[in-house]
Parts: C-alpha cells; structure tokens; sequence
C-alpha cells in the first residue's frame, strides 16, 4: 500500500544532485586516502559507484548525450583501479592521477570540451 499523501510525487534527485554528492563522496575518500583509511576509501568508491548506476538508471540519455554508455566507459575503468589501489592498501601516485581523471573526464564529456580540465583539487591535467 502506497503510504505517501494524495497528490505528492516522489522525489527524483537531479543530474545535478548527483554530481554534487558524487563531488562530496570524492573528498572524502581523498582524506581517506591521506589517512590510509582503506576501509572508509573501499566505501566511498562503492558508493560513487552506486551513484553512477543510479544516474545512469534515471538518466540513460540527456539532450544528445548517451550519458549511461559514458558513465560506463569513462568512469568504472578509473574506479576499478582505485578499488585495486585501495585493495593493495594503496599506491599513492596511482591513487592522485586516478583520481582527477575520474571527474575531469566526466565532466569534460558532460559538458562539452573544455580548454583546461581540472580536477577536484583544482590541478589542471591533460587528456
């Protein structure tokens, strides 16, 4: 039985909503990974994970852009070798390039090319 009041509609987080969360989920497992908090680290990446698979659920296509094939390849490849990193309790250059490109392609792709992709902590980084 449907427990919500006559004429609500369920909440639906925006793209938006979870790119913010997503951005939240990246600096902390960015301290994890200073603290060597491989299990926080482990979590995090589970969880930005689960955001991807929720956005790519809610949001298969967005204007012209097949969002669920790029949140695919552009962005399991990249968390696979942070769970690998965290996996061997780190590496922690690995786990810096790694990290940046996780956004930085996202958001390159999502909103269009930009001249000097940066990431999270603010770094420029190519290609």
């Amino acid at each position: 039985m449907d427990k919500r009041s006559p004429g609500t509609t369920p909440y639906v987080p925006s793209l938006g909503d979870f790119m913010g969360a997503t951005q939240l989920r990246h600096f902390k497992l960015s301290y994890a990974g200073q603290l060597k908090n491989w299990q926080l680290a482990d979590y995090e990446i589970e969880q930005i994970r689960q955001s991807f698979e929720n956005a790519r659920a809610l949001y298969p296509r967005l204007a012209n852009v097949d969002m669920a094939e790029m949140i695919v390849t552009e962005s399991y490849a990249p968390l696979d070798a942070l769970k690998k990193a965290v996996a061997n309790r780190g590496v922690v250059a690995h786990w810096s390039g790694t990290r940046s490109r996780v956004l930085s392609r996202f958001d390159r792709n999502a909103h269009g090319d930009v001249a000097e992709p940066r990431s999270i902590d603010n770094r420029t980084i190519r290609g």
